[in-house]
């Protein structure tokens, strides 16, 4: 058949299965740049074993994990990756469709696949430390982010490491608007604070607009770091330093043991390569 250049056709491969070689995947919202790569990673993956991915925000519609879930038990997936923050977006059990969850645990549940978030924190802080900082806040991510309590720990054991007691922390959410709205509260916490662990690119970028705002010179008077890396961070003013995760293996590897695991089977899994402190012009050592 491949001499002849024939092409299966997944529709009637799909009627001869009774499956619908279709995958979905719920991502928190499209504003953050990470989901683009896990995005990538997760298609790469399903293109190579012959299903299509559908992509949804649930920032766009509320219960966007139980629309999925409805849509498998009517036929339509075959299974479901869901990065999405709350506990109430965690399926039961019984659920009709496999379902993995990604970057987060919850109460009860055995089906997951987590970034080492807490090595990621320690490095960005250790980071800091290296270049002569010993008061560091952190901008940590929103609390019902199980991710963002990952990334608190690892700063503050990075902390108490090198004999450090931690700075201010400060909560925002993984966003342009969470940095830049908590640039006050981060300057009022802290005035001696000479450099900023940020738990993500996105708010590191509203972080770094409040701060320019405020008359404050990124690295002169203040270092940033922030973990994830996109190629926009080489973009932002100044560009941004930061620690990369693997985040296109993270949707790879979901794909692939979403497809490869019997769906009552659990599934606890940490990436646990990839972490990576890519230096850029955001970090400098403090002034004498």
């Amino acid at each position: 058949m491949k001499e002849l250049g024939y092409q299966p056709n997944r529709i009637a491969r799909s009627l001869r299965t009774a499956t619908s070689n279709t995958l979905g995947l719920v991502i928190p919202n499209f504003e953050n740049p990470i989901w683009a790569v896990v995005v990538d990673g997760a298609e790469t993956e399903a293109d190579a074993r012959g299903k299509t991915l559908i992509v949804a925000s649930a920032a766009r519609t509320p219960g966007r994990v139980q629309q999925f879930l409805d849509l498998g038990a009517h036929g339509g997936l075959d299974g479901i990756l869901i990065a999405t923050a709350g506990q109430t977006d965690t399926p039961p059990a019984d659920a009709p469709v496999p379902w993995l969850l990604l970057n987060r645990r919850a109460e009860g549940s055995r089906r997951y696949l987590l970034l080492d978030d807490e090595a990621a924190a320690h490095r960005a802080t250790t980071a800091l430390i290296d270049l002569g900082h010993t008061r560091i806040a952190h901008l940590s991510g929103p609390a019902h982010a199980e991710s963002a309590g990952r990334r608190t720990s690892g700063y503050r054991k990075a902390m108490a490491d090198h004999g450090l007691a931690p700075g201010p922390i400060l909560e925002a959410d993984y966003s342009f608007t969470g940095g830049n709205t908590a640039t006050d509260a981060l300057l009022a916490a802290g005035a001696e604070t000479t450099g900023v662990v940020v738990a993500n690119i996105a708010s590191a970028s509203g972080l770094l607009v409040g701060l320019r705002a405020h008359g404050k010179h990124v690295p002169d008077d203040i270092s940033v770091i922030a973990i994830h890396d996109h190629p926009l961070a080489g973009a932002f003013d100044p560009p941004l330093t930061t620690v990369s995760m693997p985040l296109f293996e993270m949707g790879r590897r979901a794909v692939a043991l979403l497809l490869d695991t019997d769906p009552q089977d659990a599934i606890e899994e940490t990436i646990p390569d990839g972490i990576e402190l890519i230096p850029r012009a955001s970090t400098a050592p403090p002034k004498a």
